[in-house]
């Protein structure tokens, strides 16, 4: 048995507490510290209290070893969901609600995009879960399902777990997983609980034979049947006296109902609303044959499971977003608000992702309107005095192939439990009209003044901020001073008032003499002091 801690990471809020959990035997005696008593405290039950903004670790000593749980207080919140800290890069998000929870159901990528024998490949042998009950503090369930686990027979081969997705059986309340490997094979498991962990692997079949598919999804309809979608672009019916049977005969192919003009690529998902079902997709930017970029999550309804479907557009599409490559997600309802989960790049690793969430709106059709990626998401727009990180804008010059976010490493530690990653990307411009943009903030008339923390190697560089465009209304031009490369945080005032919600953007109006400008982030105030 593998010992584990629950969860391995949160988020918490100021004296917020939290009761973590282990599979060790009760009678194993346990001494809980945390290495970071300014922020978190934990008590000799493992009861865990946020004393201050930052970051910690809370430890599980026993005698065979350490188990520990990464606490963050004081998120902002917004897109990215999760810390970058946490080195936890969630990809092909599958949404779900059980009881009063989102679950996010996905791949994992690589902290660095290298797996260990130092190949750049997409997922590793782990998925973990991820679950929250506010969809602003997100917690880490640790891992559901270990690819080393199961028999390499029964995953020929395989070296990678890809896409999955999850049902619970309406009769016994059961939970199970289907799973996707490298090598193109389904597998069923099962577990009583949404977070695992998912055990008795069985091979899913077609016409008695494996699949040979990637990216199921998965649907209970409310008549209790189940049903498959896989790429190859069918649906079809599961054996109710055997979920990991597909029937054949109620097998439907999705392509005469998709447009070719931006062709279907993989990722489907299965969905409804009252008597609405939506197959979503992943479509290619134009022509397979002219660029592999499938960066559009389309869809079709239809008021059967298995059709016939029409086509209705595109739900979020981030082909212009720097180094995108792909996109896969899905959405899902919560307190009667709709959201798109989705997976975007982290700069400079094409082949890590990070999860995205945002509000959409669905109108009395059932047809979904078109919605812009976000760095504020759940929360629709950021407040004065809340930090906006620059690795959350969502609008560059140049688009994606004009890459202007810098991540650098930070050093190692010596502590076994503790594993450094990168601290999040900052933004690097340097020529003349380059620029980043946030959606949104909301502003209001009394904010005065708008804190920077940047980097610069010399003197010269001044940054606009503008609203609703780079071009637009400028709230405030800001002469950086030379910090010798070092980070300093500075006030500049606003040039005149604003209300309302809207993007920001920040351009490089003028260049530095020499080297680029580094933003770590920015946040607007009600108050101005002179900058030092």
């Amino acid at each position: 048995m593998k010992y584990a801690i629950t969860p391995v990471a949160g988020m918490l809020e100021l004296q917020d507490t939290l009761l973590l959990t282990h599979n060790l035997d009760p009678e194993t005696p346990i001494q809980w510290r945390t290495t970071n008593p300014q922020v978190a405290v934990v008590d000799e039950t493992g009861l865990v209290r946020a004393v201050g903004n930052g970051e910690a670790f809370i430890v599980a000593k026993y005698d065979a070893g350490i188990l520990s749980c990464r606490i963050t207080v004081g998120h902002p919140g917004g897109n990215p969901i999760l810390p970058h800290s946490w080195g936890l890069f969630v990809a092909d998000c599958e949404p779900h609600v059980f009881g009063d929870t989102v679950y996010i159901f996905g791949s994992k990528d690589a902290p660095d995009g290298f797996m260990p024998d130092g190949t750049n490949k997409y997922c590793t042998k782990e998925y973990h879960v991820i679950y929250s009950k506010d969809l602003i503090h997100w917690f880490d369930a640790g891992v559901s399902l270990r690819l080393d686990d199961i028999d390499p027979e029964m995953t020929n081969g395989a070296d990678r777990l890809w896409a999955p997705d999850i049902f619970q059986c309406p009769q016994t309340g059961k939970y199970y997983l289907t799973a996707c490997t490298n090598t193109r094979r389904y597998l069923l498991l099962e577990a009583a609980s949404p977070i695992g962990p998912f055990v008795n692997p069985k091979v899913m079949t077609i016409h008695g034979e494996p699949i040979d598919e990637i990216d199921p999804s998965v649907l209970v309809d409310d008549d209790g049947k189940v049903y498959l979608a896989f790429p190859n672009f069918y649906i079809a019916q599961l054996d109710p006296s055997d979920y990991s049977r597909v029937l054949p005969e109620t097998i439907v192919s999705m392509l005469p109902w998709m447009p070719q003009d931006n062709e279907p690529f993989e990722g489907p998902s299965l969905k409804k609303n009252g008597n609405v079902y939506y197959y979503i997709y992943i479509q290619n930017h134009g022509k397979k044959a002219d660029g592999w970029v499938p960066t559009r999550m389309a869809y079709l309804t239809a008021k059967s499971p298995l059709g016939p479907y029409t086509y209705a557009g595109v739900i979020v599409r981030n082909h212009d977003y720097l180094a995108s490559t792909n996109i896969h997600g899905s959405i899902f309802c919560w307190k009667e608000q709709w959201y798109a989960a989705y997976h975007m790049p982290v700069a400079q690793l094409r082949r890590t992702r990070t999860p995205f969430i945002d509000p959409i709106h669905i109108n009395s059709d059932g047809t979904i309107a078109e919605c812009p990626i976000t760095s504020s998401g759940v929360k629709e727009a950021f407040l004065p005095g809340e930090r906006i990180p620059a690795a959350s804008a969502v609008i560059f010059s140049g688009g994606r192939g004009d890459v202007r976010l810098q991540i650098e490493p930070v050093p190692a530690t010596d502590e076994p439990y503790r594993v450094s990653f990168p601290a999040p990307p900052y933004l690097w411009l340097e020529q003349p009209g380059q620029y980043a943009g946030w959606r949104y903030l909301c502003f209001t008339e009394d904010v005065k003044s708008v804190a920077l923390r940047f980097a610069t190697q010399s003197t010269g560089a001044t940054l606009s901020v503008c609203i609703d465009s780079p071009d637009g209304e400028t709230l405030a031009r800001c002469v950086l001073p030379d910090t010798c490369g070092e980070w300093r945080q500075m006030d500049f005032p606003l040039l005149q008032k604003t209300a309302d919600k809207h993007s920001v953007w920040i351009s490089l109006a003028q260049p530095p003499c020499n080297g680029r400008v580094k933003i770590d982030w920015f946040s607007f105030s009600r108050s101005h002091s002179n900058p030092q």
